[in-house]
């Protein structure tokens, strides 16, 4: 008798639904799954639908044929800068000519005028080439970074 008086004892206290209360129960339900498993919760209100995200690309064809237009104005950049410097070395050397000579002073005026005018090109080109090359490291970094992903 003892094992039967146990069992009678513990006896869990069911919650009894009363005719007026469902409102109350639909929010105390509610919550319970919002606490305990909100995906369950979800599946419940949404249904069991998969919405997939869609993937944001960009076409990195386009990114690498820029970069290949701004490496090739780069390389004629720098083919124009070294002609620059060759140039300079040849005015040095028409300096250390003598001046008697009509051909000679007329040659050393045309190469002053026209030095003048590329050392302002000059100029604006390196200013021009620092540019691109902050451009051309930032789409390598895009182009890496979308690779990555």
């Amino acid at each position: 008798m003892d094992l039967e008086s146990a069992q009678n004892n513990i006896v869990a206290k069911l919650p009894l639904l009363k005719q007026g209360d469902y409102k109350m129960w639909n929010l105390r339900i509610e919550q319970y799954f919002q606490v305990q498993d909100y995906a369950l919760w979800d599946v419940i209100e949404n249904g069991n639908s998969f919405n997939p995200v869609p993937r944001i690309t960009t076409n990195t064809d386009e990114l690498e044929k820029k970069v290949m237009l701004v490496n090739n104005m780069l390389g004629e950049m720098t083919r124009y800068l070294q002609q620059m410097r060759t140039r300079a070395q040849e005015e040095k050397k028409v300096h250390s000519l003598p001046l008697d000579q009509p051909l000679n002073s007329y040659g050393l005026y045309t190469l002053i005028m026209t030095s003048d005018f590329d050392r302002r090109v000059t100029d604006a080109l390196k200013a021009a080439r620092e540019e691109v090359m902050k451009s051309i490291n930032e789409k390598q970094q895009l182009i890496s970074n979308y690779r990555a992903i």
